[in-house]
């Protein structure tokens, strides 16, 4: 496959912020769990442990098979994880620990989204309040009946004291789960959210915008720093003026030339992904986020966006 290109409709582009985040003091028996203030850029988060990050950092969850992630997001895009086991690993959190530990390390401060991943067909809802290591012989232990992700958001909110809607349950292949990164990541705007590829592992190509409405394409490369590197910054402007545009973007994997049309114009054209084709294509992914670390970064009232018609090809559309 030479060139990748993503094609997508966009009616009004638009942005919003809400205030940034207190930090807490968490107490949790034979945790040894990093605060707000101290929270660390990168962590490991193994089975039946829950950490910490600070914003714009990392966790990674090593060897996800059976288990469940849960990653929860705070508004100055901080976040802490948790991995949950389906059996306990010696010393750690058993499943029905995980959650309270987790919702220990939150505290009050304010959560945007609450991200679910992993092996959902082997997870049962009741495992977060009942451990299978807890029941007696004689004792039917529940058995999951395909992937029940409802069941599961709904045990993940009650037991995080969190509202249903802030949930959101995905099933994805065992491996590493890498979340986070710098804020201001996304195929279609800043990005603060879900298992985000990682720079020098999992590197991508983001159309996005900055100050005010200037296009640009944020890249992260093998090569890289572990940051992206902003590409042709104000070389089209989105126009927020409640009509449909349509971008797409070329990305050349064979030369890491990167090619960009705003309403069917060439906008941007640049050699500026080097080495981006020895990394298997892991497909697309769309987020809105407004950046920043406080206020001012959002608008003083409700904003709206609208996007539609996404398509992935081998050649222009």
């Amino acid at each position: 496959m030479g060139a990748l290109v993503l094609s997508a409709a966009l009616l009004a582009l638009q942005l919003g912020l809400s205030a940034p985040a207190q930090a807490q003091e968490p107490h949790v028996r034979g945790l040894r769990l990093a605060s707000s203030p101290t929270a660390p850029a990168e962590v490991a988060v193994t089975e039946g442990q829950v950490k910490e990050v600070a914003s714009g950092g990392v966790i990674t969850y090593p060897s996800v098979t059976s288990c469940l992630t849960v990653t929860v997001r705070f508004r100055d895009g901080g976040f802490v994880g948790a991995h949950a086991s389906l059996f306990q690993v010696p010393g750690e959190l058993r499943s029905d620990e995980i959650l309270a530990a987790l919702k220990t390390l939150v505290g009050h401060r304010p959560v945007t989204a609450i991200e679910v991943r992993g092996a959902t067909g082997a997870w049962h809802p009741s495992y977060f309040s009942r451990a299978i290591e807890s029941y007696g012989d004689g004792e039917q232990v529940p058995i999951p009946d395909g992937q029940d992700l409802g069941g599961l958001a709904r045990a993940v909110a009650q037991g995080l004291g969190q509202p249903r809607d802030a949930v959101s349950v995905e099933d994805v292949p065992d491996g590493d789960q890498v979340v986070g990164g710098r804020s201001g990541e996304g195929p279609a705007g800043d990005r603060r959210g879900t298992v985000e590829e990682q720079a020098g592992n999992r590197p991508g190509t983001y159309v996005m915008f900055r100050n005010g409405s200037k296009g640009e394409v944020y890249v992260y490369t093998p090569a890289g720093d572990g940051y992206g590197k902003d590409i042709g910054l104000g070389a089209w402007n989105f126009s927020p003026d409640n009509k449909t545009h349509t971008i797409q973007q070329s990305v050349n994997r064979s030369t890491g030339k990167i090619t960009v049309w705003y309403d069917n114009q060439q906008v941007l054209s640049q050699n500026a992904a080097p080495g981006i084709g020895g990394i298997p294509f892991n497909g697309v992914f769309f987020s809105t986020f407004f950046g920043g670390h406080d206020t001012s970064w959002g608008p003083d009232h409700e904003e709206h966006a609208y996007f539609s018609n996404f398509a992935v090809g081998t050649s222009k559309f």
